[in-house]
């Protein structure tokens, strides 16, 4: 129990300064520690032992933290109003003072299964997706131990696990607009709070074997407390077929709770996590960019004429196949501004593809002129692929694709590889050395001769009579004339430096090679660029040519119908004894007119400025 009486007060280290953070970004956590296995005094998990030091196991926790934070770690009281000094570092924790260590370690405690557990509340300068890289040491060292964290987005004095929603692509749905979604539904209470989250679930899925299947789904978690309420308020939100048209992120899903009743038996429990992983396995993504605002209503123009006001997403989760079904499962927004990314079943798949193709058009005729440049930003919306590829990485690629139309390869794949700018390997054959040509025989009653002529088996008494006690050693070195030839011994640091030497120079000279294959390159680029340039000109010059002859006919045509109208006039003034103001010829003042002229001007007066100047 927490002492709210006399809150116990911790030491400060008096010799330590206090982490200096208003100036930097700061963010405060709630979570829930774990420990699966006891921690030793260097921080190392103990795996025979069952006892735990709670405050060596929260002191080995907050010293890891600290050294991965910079020095940035507070730990709070879990409760405010318990009072207490945060504290900053490991030796500040009493070795023997429980009821202080729970205002730090909130509800701690040991469960059935042998696993302590607790709430803290910490400050850092470190992102929780930083906190938690897999790649950094700090979580290695967690992973490797068992010590676990997971984060909570409300004050809870115990985490548990309600169940999860049905259908609800873990990787794809934005966990932001699920809780939002789902506390609009829910409606609860003051001091009532949820929260979802991916992780890796299991339920029994038989009684008699006690086997257990997992599978990942968006779980929903709150505090042990309020389970029963909040779990009630999931059972009320109504039946999928229907909400799902009134809220299109959470309403098509099912909340499927983890525990055994008469209604929720073990067998359909199951049988319902079965479903749910074949459903999210079966959907394929399509991503779809350049539409910025999915959930704002909008005027929708349909083909009959008929306007409604919906939400793209609530348009777009409408859309019906060729006979008459449902073709998208849903459609999600994504951590990449105007990137939204649709759910479809491989049956639908080449339809919505097909669909999404023109749906710029589409969007563009039925949508309003404001509507549309609010989705869209001004920008083409078009299909996309997963992975983000920035503007300048496409207009980059379109150089590659300049050489390959400069470069044509006859119909036949051309490997195209990287140069790897590395010393090379020498590698040793020793089959290729022993075809080399044997010396010749010399005296035939020498070992190396007797071994030439194929004497493979043991040696003879006279034979070892003759060559002595060194028999042996010279047929080995026969064997090895006739494999190699005769060599001349070389010590092995010689054989090193001039093994290092050879290597260097073969080296050295594939480097100088690769250095005039890639300035051929360079100047090949250069001038293919200054011809493509020059093709260009020409043909941008003999635009403006023909634009020329254009406005050539377009003058002469326009003065010839300005002279007939001008002797209509002059026609029906005489027959009418009508006087004119203007009697002279009208004719187009090229001079006047013209751009070139008009460019000629300019620079005169330019040219006539300077010189006063």
């Amino acid at each position: 129990m927490i002492n709210k009486t006399t809150p116990s007060v911790l030491k400060l280290l008096l010799d330590k300064d206090q982490p200096m953070l208003t100036s930097l970004q700061t963010y405060t956590y709630l979570a829930e520690l774990q420990f699966n296995k006891p921690l030793s005094e260097k921080g190392l998990k103990k795996d025979t032992s069952k006892e735990y030091s709670i405050p060596i196991c929260l002191g080995q926790w907050i010293k890891r933290t600290r050294e991965a934070t910079a020095e940035s770690l507070i730990l709070h009281p879990y409760r405010e109003e318990t009072g207490g000094n945060p504290i900053t570092h490991e030796d500040q924790i009493p070795n023997d003072d429980g009821d202080a260590i729970s205002q730090y370690y909130h509800n701690h405690r040991v469960e059935s299964n042998g696993i302590l557990k607790g709430m803290i509340r910490f400050t850092t300068v470190i992102p929780w997706v930083d906190l938690k890289n897999a790649r950094s040491k700090y979580f290695k060292w967690m992973f490797a131990n068992k010590v676990y964290m997971r984060h909570t987005s409300f004050d809870a004095d115990n985490v548990v696990l309600l169940g999860y929603l049905l259908g609800k692509h873990l990787d794809a749905a934005r966990l932001v607009d699920v809780t939002k979604e789902l506390n609009e539904r829910l409606d609860l209470k003051d001091g009532m709070a949820f929260q979802v989250t991916p992780r890796n679930l299991g339920v029994l899925d038989s009684q008699a074997t006690q086997a257990r299947y997992g599978f990942r789904a968006i779980a929903v978690e709150t505090d042990s407390k309020m389970a029963a309420t909040v779990r009630e308020s999931f059972f009320r939100l109504g039946d999928p077929k229907v909400e799902k048209y009134k809220w299109p992120v959470t309403g098509s899903s099912l909340f499927i709770p983890m525990f055994k009743t008469s209604s929720w038996t073990t067998e359909g429990i199951a049988s319902m996590a079965k479903l749910h992983s074949r459903t999210i396995s079966q959907l394929e993504q399509i991503f779809i960019e350049n539409i910025y605002d999915i959930d704002t209503p909008v005027t929708i123009r349909e083909p009959g004429g008929t306007e409604q006001t919906r939400t793209i997403r609530k348009a777009i989760q409408s859309a019906t196949n060729s006979d008459g079904d449902e073709a998208v499962h849903s459609v999600h927004t994504s951590n990449r501004p105007g990137v939204i990314r649709v759910l479809v079943t491989p049956r639908n798949a080449r339809q919505a593809t097909d669909f999404f193709r023109n749906f710029h058009e589409q969007m563009r005729t039925s949508l309003t002129p404001e509507d549309f440049l609010a989705v869209t930003q001004g920008k083409q919306i078009q299909m996309t692929s997963k992975t983000y590829e920035s503007s300048d990485s496409k207009v980059y690629a379109g150089y590659a694709a300049a050489l390959l139309r400069e470069n044509p390869q006859d119909g036949q794949d051309v490997p195209i590889t990287s140069p790897q700018r590395k010393k090379s390997k020498m590698e040793i054959s020793y089959s290729a050395m022993s075809k080399r040509k044997s010396p010749p025989k010399t005296d035939s009653r020498r070992p190396d001769a007797l071994l030439a002529e194929g004497a493979e088996g043991e040696a003879t008494e006279s034979e070892l009579e003759e060559y002595g006690d060194d028999f042996w050693e010279q047929k080995m070195q026969a064997g090895f004339t006739k494999l190699f030839g005769k060599q001349k011994p070389l010590r092995a640091d010689e054989m090193e430096h001039r093994m290092k030497e050879l290597i260097d120079k073969q080296a050295d000279e594939t480097e100088r090679k690769l250095d005039e294959k890639f300035a051929n390159l360079t100047t090949d680029l250069k001038a293919l660029t200054e011809k493509e340039n020059r093709k260009a000109k020409k043909h941008i010059g003999n635009l403006f040519d023909q634009q020329n002859q254009v406005l050539l006919n377009l003058t002469v045509s326009l003065q010839a119908s300005l002279l007939q109208m001008h002797e209509n006039i002059r026609d029906v003034a005489s027959q009418t004894n009508t006087r004119l103001t203007h009697l002279d010829t009208p004719r187009i003042d090229v001079l006047q007119t013209s751009v070139v002229a008009r460019s000629k001007d300019k620079d005169k007066d330019s040219s006539s400025s300077d010189e006063g100047g």
